[in-house]
């Protein structure tokens, strides 16, 4: 080596140096997760509706006892109207008139109540007599007897008769007397879909139009509808007042109740 060698050694190391290399970057720091956002606030529930009125309970179920006849007074005063008759004629699928004249019949000028408030009714022994298996006709035989008839002419003694029966068998006494405007017969309780005479009963003392709905229910279940549209009234009158239909001209009453009203339309 020589002197100049030794001097560029000195001064600039050695040739097989090589530059050291870079430093590596500084590591970057950790990525933190973005932060959850913070959970909605939680929806406000929507107020309930407002209450609606509750319907009101149907009237409670009558009671058989020594009360249940003292409470059989009309609700209602509104006695039957055009508008009555009609809309049940509608159903029927016949005229008003004809509906209109079986209730003429039936009730006549005395309506579906009495002054007092209570149905008119026409009791019926025989028919008593035959739900007991005639075990009062002996004891009893003005109200329970196998032969129709024996009917007083006041409601007062009508009433008293059906009292006396009701004494005896409460149910059947209901059933053999016929109530209201159309004069239809306690036992024909099932044709309004219900339990007993009790509760139809107390559905004909309510008034007139409840008395109209058991008429309507009794045509319906006995399929009387067709003879109010023809307006046969032999056909009607035979089985809505049966076999003695004639001897009390209850067809010709009918007839001539429906050419009234034809004439001379109620209101």
């Amino acid at each position: 080596m020589n002197f100049f060698e030794a001097l560029f050694r000195l001064i600039f190391g050695s040739r097989s140096s090589r530059p050291s290399s870079p430093p590596p970057p500084p590591a970057a720091p950790p990525v933190s997760p973005p932060a959850t956002p913070p959970a909605p606030p939680p929806e406000t529930p929507p107020e309930p509706p407002p209450a609606t009125p509750s319907t009101p309970p149907p009237p409670a179920a009558p009671q058989p006892g020594p009360g249940f006849l003292a409470s059989l007074k009309k609700q209602s005063d509104a006695p039957l109207g055009r508008a009555d008759f009609e809309e049940v004629a509608a159903r029927l699928g016949c005229e008003w008139e004809a509906v209109a004249a079986v209730a003429e019949v039936e009730s006549g000028p005395l309506g579906g109540f009495g002054q007092d408030g209570r149905p008119i009714i026409l009791f019926e022994r025989h028919l008593f007599s035959r739900k007991t298996n005639s075990q009062y006709d002996a004891s009893h035989p003005t109200i329970s007897n196998r032969t129709p008839g024996g009917y007083p002419r006041s409601q007062a003694d009508r009433w008293t008769q059906l009292e006396q029966a009701y004494a005896l068998a409460p149910e059947e006494a209901l059933q053999s007397a016929s109530y209201g405007r159309f004069q239809v017969l306690g036992q024909n309780f099932p044709n309004l879909g219900m339990a007993n005479a009790h509760e139809y009963v107390a559905k004909l003392a309510r008034s007139e139009k409840d008395q109209l709905e058991a008429f309507e229910g009794f045509v319906r279940a006995n399929g009387l509808a067709d003879e109010l549209q023809r307006k046969d009234w032999a056909g009607f009158a035979s089985r809505y007042n049966g076999p003695g239909y004639a001897a009390n001209q209850y067809d010709v009453k009918m007839a001539e109740a429906y050419a009234r009203l034809k004439a001379n339309p109620i209101a």
